[in-house]
């Protein structure tokens, strides 16, 4: 079992102590200290252990000076400007890592954790040595020791180039005068396997070799994190581990296999030739060679884990700049941080020119719609808008970034809607091109039938105007015919000279009133129960209430007709509110029926005029319905079985208080004049 080891944080930043301590207090005993006399006591306590110091922290320069001068069992991981003097002489003077105080989490848990095992091996190699009465090694030959490797450890450190890593690493072995053959494994990034990346002296056979991650070289590893050298091979305990671990070493060339250590098991290993002096490793070129890889494991994992970082940004950037939706960030202070190449392309404007500048240089209304969104109170759901700059037709989205700490900043995603608005109005052109010939072809049957008999019974006129009955029976037809074509031309005139759309805050609860009201009265159907329920937060909405009024009446009397004469027959009117998958809020007003349903061939056909099952209906109740919803930029939703009827308006709410339905986003017009 392993000794817990402390992790000593000495700093008079209270922002760097807290996310220090928040960073690793689940992974081993934090001790922080805040003055340099609590400091001073907790390192002549001696002992292993781990100390992360603020350079910047009262007496920490010399304090770490003192640390690194008596060697001992402490690792020093020194927290600073990279290129500040007092760094670099820590470095210098042996400091296991430098990081900057706002290093990655993963970063600085990733060099702490690899700082206390190497703590606790230095700790198990001073044990193992007092256990057997190994002699210890003279101050001389650690003095002669430690330059043949720490000349190249502070390159090292800050390499994040895995390929130029790899590089050096070996360079620095064979610089070194160690050993004469020296290569290096490394795991592939996607984990399945460890491949020869850098070596010198090593045959192509060797430079070939793949080895899987399930190989059984890999398991032994992981599962015994020590060095392998012939001596191991012999004296380990089961047979087939002997043969397994002998064959490596054959197959590789080596003296040494020096596994490199990670958060996540094996990163890979160095083999190590024969030593360039001859004769086998003593005990304190093993020392050496494992403080060795510990420093290259560290150093390894910190460049994997920026290469990683560097793919995902590039990959993430690349992303960012070609999706064809344009993306302006900007941070608390509404300063530009992220323009990309169709927002450039949509607003008509050059990155160069807005990045790092206030968002007012993106535009006045992208800027208060920024802005706003920074202070909590923007608009949610889409925002469209005609560019003055570019023409353009604009939907705008904004979200506020947030985290635990507070504000990040806000984005706009931005969409050119030009293209689609110039169908959208192709398409209205069309479409009310198409309405009104199938009113004029419906229209013409509709007259035609009563003109037919009133010309025959004109026709008939000279020779039986004697019959007194004829007589009769002809100005009773005359007059039925005549009001009737009166009736079409009168609601085709209404439908046609629908009042202008006015947008004011209506009361949604008494509109369902008055609808219920109008539907009764049209109908004169009183012996079925309509339920209405209007949520509280839909009470209060933006629209036309005479039309929307007319719109639900024309669904209520629907709906009654379609239940009349039927046992339970049931009528209910909803309203709340939805969200439309980002899109905003929506209000949904449905009315439902348990009627036996609208007949196949009229489902494809309801909003046709003149399309009804009604004996004296005309057929435009439901045209009048998506007309409303066209003027309010809604839709109208219809699903229809055996088991009934739901028929829906649905209304968009506009985004900003001072504009209308139609105006916040235009869309699509049904039919209509």
């Amino acid at each position: 079992m392993k000794t817990a080891l402390p992790c000593i944080v000495y700093t008079q930043d209270e922002t760097l102590r807290d996310r220090l301590v928040e960073l690793l207090r689940a992974r081993v005993a934090v001790e922080p200290v805040g003055t340099s006399r609590g400091f001073r006591r907790m390192v002549q306590r001696g002992g292993a252990a781990v100390l992360l110091v603020d350079i910047l922290a009262d007496e920490a320069r010399d304090r770490v000076a003192d640390v690194l001068s008596r060697g001992g069992e402490m690792g020093v991981v020194v927290f600073g400007a990279t290129d500040s003097e007092p760094v670099r002489e820590a470095e210098a003077g042996g400091a296991y890592a430098v990081l900057a105080p706002d290093a990655p989490r993963r970063e600085i848990q990733a060099v702490v954790d690899r700082a206390l095992e190497r703590v606790r091996l230095m700790a198990e190699v001073r044990d193992l040595r007092a256990g057997v009465g190994a002699p210890p090694a003279s101050p001389e030959s650690s003095r002669d020791a430690a330059p043949r490797f720490r000349h190249f450890f502070t390159p090292l450190r800050h390499c994040a180039d895995v390929g130029a890593m790899t590089e050096g690493i070996i360079d620095g072995v064979v610089n070194a005068g160690v050993v004469m053959r020296a290569g290096l494994f490394v795991r592939t990034r996607d984990r399945r396997a460890y491949r020869f990346r850098a070596g010198v002296g090593c045959p192509e056979d060797i430079r070939r070799l793949t080895f899987a991650q399930d190989d059984p070289l890999v398991d032994w590893l992981d599962a015994n994190p020590r060095i392998v050298s012939p001596a191991v091979a012999r004296g380990a305990a089961a047979p087939g581990d002997r043969t397994l671990l002998q064959h490596a070493l054959d197959m590789l060339g080596a003296e040494l296999i020096v596994p490199l250590q990670g958060r996540e098991g094996v990163m890979g290993w160095l083999l190590l030739g024969p030593r360039a002096a001859g004769g086998p490793y003593d005990a304190a070129d093993l020392r050496d060679i494992m403080l060795f890889a510990e420093h290259i494991s560290t150093a390894l994992e910190n460049a994997l884990l920026s290469e990683d970082a560097g793919l995902q940004r590039v990959f993430a950037e690349t992303l960012l700049h070609t999706i064809p939706t344009g993306i302006v960030a900007v941070d608390p202070d509404a300063t530009v941080q992220w323009f990309n190449e169709s927002a450039a392309a949509i607003l008509g404007t050059d990155p160069g020119a807005v990045l790092q500048k206030p968002v007012e240089t993106v535009g006045s209304r992208m800027a208060d719609r920024l802005r706003r969104t920074l202070e909590g109170r923007g608009a949610r759901g889409m925002e469209q808008w005609a560019d003055p700059a570019t023409g353009r037709s604009l939907a705008v989205r904004t979200t506020r970034l947030a985290s635990a700490s507070g504000c990040l900043g806000a984005v706009a995603f931005v969409q050119d809607m030009t293209r689609e608005r110039a169908l959208d109005r192709r398409q209205r052109e069309l479409e009310r091109a198409a309405f009104w010939t199938e009113l004029a072809a419906s229209m013409s049957h509709e007259v035609r039938n009563p003109l037919v008999a009133i010309k025959t019974f004109a026709q008939l006129l000279p020779e039986r105007y004697n019959d007194e009955e004829f007589r009769t029976e002809f100005s009773a037809l005359m007059s039925q015919e005549v009001d009737r074509l009166n009736g079409v031309i009168e609601q085709i005139n209404q439908f046609a000279n629908l009042p202008k759309p006015e947008f004011r805050e209506v009361d949604l609860g008494r509109a369902v009133e008055a609808a219920i009201r109008l539907a009764r009265e049209r109908t004169e159907i009183r012996d079925i129960r309509i339920e209405s329920r209007v949520e509280d937060d839909v009470r209060e909405i933006r629209a036309d209430k005479r039309a929307l009024t007319e719109g639900m009446a024309h669904l209520l009397a629907n709906a009654l007709e379609a239940v009349q004469g039927k046992a339970e027959g049931r009528v209910e009117i909803t309203a709340h509110m939805i969200d439309q998958n980002g899109w905003g809020r929506h209000v949904e007003v449905a009315v439902s029926d348990n009627g036996s349903g609208m007949p196949a061939q009229i489902r494809a056909n309801v909003f046709s005029p003149f399309c009804t099952t009604k004996t004296g209906g005309m057929g435009l109740g439901l045209p009048i319905v998506q007309r409303t919803m066209s003027d309010h930029n809604g839709r109208v939703e219809i699903d229809t079985s055996r088991r009934g009827t739901r028929v829906s308006m649905v209304i968009p709410l506009p985004v900003e208080a001072d504009m209308s339905p139609a105006e916040a986003t235009p869309v699509l017009s049904g039919q209509g004049a």
